[in-house]
């Protein structure tokens, strides 16, 4: 194994452990809203703090070409009782591990084949807001609001009868499934449209969400189901963060706006989510969500055109 490749390994490990932290208390949802008797509704106020603090992952972009990756990607902790205070150990073995034996090179931003012909467009390395960028920030944070992925062990444990344990474990499995299936996003994003990747899959994750609204399906089409949403959910994501880098002249901001995008629909979404569970049931909140990926498909196609402009005009 070489040491390149080593490193790419321990920055994916690393990611993961965020994702640990996020999706480590989605299936005590329930017991949480049991033992400190509060509402679905105070229960999303859980995702709108995560949501703020992700506002800023798009200064961080900045933070990250002025002071470097390697030392941002060492910061914050917390740990939710018992249960949860093993993370931050585990997490502070794959920090030590990622600081040591990784090596941070020089940010070097790379023009593309068209914009090196030109000599004044080369000088050009600063950021730049641009339209189909604000135009995809606004598709993905559209995107965010149907994304009650959070919600699904409650939604499993209300709508079908599961116990919090085997809900934790089905949402596991779509989790896992899916995350994997982005290797193969990273690799259909290399060879096709990366914005008809993206809109087949929203086209996915609306037909999934649909499905487990009105379904009462037996555990083995319960499972199926929610892998088809998982792959879904994550087969796109090496797209958009091709895209967000591309529209932003390949800088990290344009990936770190992009996360920006999904924390202010997360913001949003998750206490409207817990408050439409409150009022109408779980079934009827994800049926009504499912329009989200729907309309983010809209915006896409409106992306799609500036975006595909604006690569004929640069390359003119």
């Amino acid at each position: 194994m070489n040491k390149r490749t080593t490193e790419v390994g321990l920055l994916a490990l690393l990611h993961s452990l965020q994702h640990i932290y996020l999706y480590a208390l989605p299936p005590l949802y329930l017991i949480l809203r049991s033992e400190f008797n509060v509402s679905t509704f105070q229960i999303g106020l859980l995702g709108s703090v995560y949501g703020v603090i992700s506002i800023f992952q798009g200064p961080a972009g900045y933070l990250v070409e002025r002071f470097g990756g390697k030392r941002l990607a060492v910061l914050s902790m917390l740990g939710w009782r018992s249960t949860l205070q093993l993370i931050p150990v585990v997490g502070l073995c794959i920090i030590f591990l990622f600081w040591k034996f990784v090596n941070e090179e020089p940010f070097v931003v790379q023009q593309s084949i068209s914009a090196s012909t030109d000599p004044i467009q080369s000088e050009r390395t600063e950021f730049r807001f641009t339209l189909p960028l604000f135009i995809l920030i606004l598709s993905i944070s559209i995107l965010s609001l149907g994304n009650i992925q959070n919600f699904i062990p409650l939604f499993l444990t209300e709508a079908y009868g599961e116990n919090v344990v085997w809900a934790g474990i089905l949402t596991g499995v779509m989790i896992a499934i899916g995350s994997t299936v982005s290797l193969l996003g990273g690799a259909l994003s290399d060879k096709y449209d990366k914005t008809l990747i993206m809109m087949s899959a929203n086209l996915g994750l609306a037909i999934t969400m649909i499905l487990l609204a009105i379904g009462q399906f037996s555990s083995a089409v319960l499972l199926l189901v929610l892998i088809l949403y998982g792959v879904a959910r994550y087969l796109p994501v090496p797209a958009q963060h091709a895209l967000s880098s591309i529209t932003a002249a390949e800088h990290p901001q344009g990936i770190g706006f992009s996360y920006t995008g999904i924390a202010l629909g997360q913001v949003v979404s998750a206490p409207l989510i817990g408050y439409l569970i409150d009022l109408f049931g779980v079934r009827t909140t994800f049926l009504v969500c499912s329009v989200f990926p729907l309309i983010s498909i809209i915006i896409l196609i409106v992306f799609r055109k500036y975006f595909v402009n604006g690569l004929e005009v640069s390359s003119s």
